[in-house]
């Protein structure tokens, strides 16, 4: 009987080191031992655990039942990132930084002072994160001797390491596709084959693990599987459509498992199955551009200098703003700038108000300087604060009396912080949240705003 090595399921949402100092690695002597052994992480970009574990239920998911359910170690209460898309998601992953803190903190974002939108989903940028990212913690930490994150290929440097459609791939020794993928770019946005994204990225992999010389063979594979994200937005992510293209996922793996047996190191892989980010079902839609333009505000994306907002919008339930405060871009407006809001024609208007008085919008959170963010959720208002202690922050909850916009003062542990008015650590603010509705948000929300 043969012996596997464990395989890991975190499907649910990321499972990363957040935060952590990011330092150089040993320089190297110019030769490097490269061990018998394999990973091969495979990411189903916006897959959701209870929609798998369903699947594997009514037996239609049998080789991801047998490797990750029966054999397998899984992480039941692995937490993503914020915001919850694609592009922080990845970087958080390879990168073990928080997305306010490795440069790309959202699927777009407004650079201040260079006046510039990058867009991660225009052809054009897809893989200029690669070069845009910055370790935000360099500044804070001494230990931390470099401003740019090591991602996991550039730490395994001299080891051969494979990245296929991932678009965080710096550093990696196979990268595929080498040109951009024109033919599948046609088939997906004009022709809605959207399962052709996971079809030329299984058949990529299993032509390198089925055709490399084995010296050649990568240690590290990352393989984005991104059928499953394009079907959610089209079809919805509980659609007959979606879980048809998780069974064409568990026949990949199937055949991938059989590739793997045939190069003779099955027994030395370690497979992981994860994502980056589920999806929700939405049955409102709320237009950014034409409430902005209604309020009085105009928009060029290509233009900023002739903007007074530059927003994302790519229907992902969130937006980030970027108001021009006194026609420079360079100066942030403040929590009070916002509450009395000064317009281009003269008129002064609460944003804050007006936003929450939207029947759709529900949350509302604004930096208020570098330490402080406000967070209204409707009626209810609290206030996060950050303090810098040592090598690492503290953070603090003081929501106004009688609201609670998180539901966290059903704790009794948190309830005493808050009374208190303790600033505690990003860890026990995770263990003591993770099973909430919105976890860990304390630590999250505020810092989003440090690249804003």
């Amino acid at each position: 009987m043969k012996r596997y090595l464990f395989f890991i399921l975190s499907l649910y949402v990321l499972g990363c080191s957040y935060q952590k100092a990011v330092l150089l690695p040993p320089k190297s002597n110019g030769t490097v031992s490269i061990r018998d052994l394999y990973t091969i992480v495979i990411m189903i970009d916006g897959g959701r655990v209870d929609v798998l574990d369903r699947a594997v239920e009514e037996g239609k998911l049998p080789t991801i039942q047998k490797l990750f359910y029966e054999k397998g170690a899984r992480f039941q209460t692995a937490l993503t990132v914020f915001p919850t898309v694609s592009t922080p998601g990845h970087q958080a992953l390879m990168s073990g930084l928080y997305p306010g803190h490795h440069g790309t903190p959202n699927l777009d974002w407004f650079s201040r002072p260079l006046q510039k939108h990058h867009d991660y989903l225009q052809p054009r940028e897809v893989f200029a994160m690669n070069a845009q990212m910055f370790n935000f913690n360099q500044i804070l930490r001494q230990r931390v001797r470099t401003d740019q994150p090591q991602q996991f290929f550039e730490v395994l440097e001299g080891i051969p390491t494979m990245s296929i459609l991932e678009p965080i791939q710096s550093g990696a020794t196979i990268v595929y596709p080498t040109k951009a993928p024109l033919v599948t770019a046609y088939q997906t946005k004009f022709e809605k084959f959207y399962e052709r994204c996971d079809q030329e990225a299984i058949e990529a992999t299993l032509d390198k693990f089925q055709n490399l010389p084995f010296q050649e063979l990568p240690r590290l594979s990352l393989v984005l599987l991104f059928s499953t994200d394009l079907i959610g937005h089209y079809a919805g992510p509980q659609s007959e459509r979606a879980i048809d293209n998780y069974i064409h996922i568990d026949r990949f793996i199937k055949k991938l498992m059989e590739t793997l047996e045939q190069r003779g190191i099955a027994e030395k892989t370690v497979l992981v199955l994860t994502s980056d980010h589920g999806q929700h079902e939405i049955n409102a839609f709320f237009d950014v551009k034409k409430y902005l333009t209604k309020l009085g505000f105009h928009n060029d994306q290509k233009h900023p200098e002739n903007s007074d907002v530059i927003f994302g919008d790519h229907g992902t339930a969130f937006s980030h703003l970027y108001f021009k405060k006194g026609g420079d871009w360079k100066d942030r407006p403040t929590y009070q700038d916002l509450q009395n809001f000064k317009m281009s024609s003269g008129k002064t208007v609460n944003l804050i108000q007006r936003f929450l008085d939207h029947p759709h919008i529900e949350w509302v959170i604004s930096s208020d300087g570098p330490l402080v963010t406000h967070l209204h959720r409707k009626q209810d208002h609290a206030v996060i604060e950050r303090q810098w202690q040592k090598d690492h922050f503290l953070y603090r909850y003081l929501p106004d009396p009688g609201e609670d916009p998180f539901g966290y003062l059903q704790n009794p542990v948190i309830q005493k912080w808050v009374q208190n008015k303790l600033f505690i650590g990003e860890e026990e603010w995770l263990e003591q949240t993770h099973n909430f509705e919105i976890p860990d948000a304390v630590v999250w929300i505020p810092q989003i705003f440090v690249d804003y």
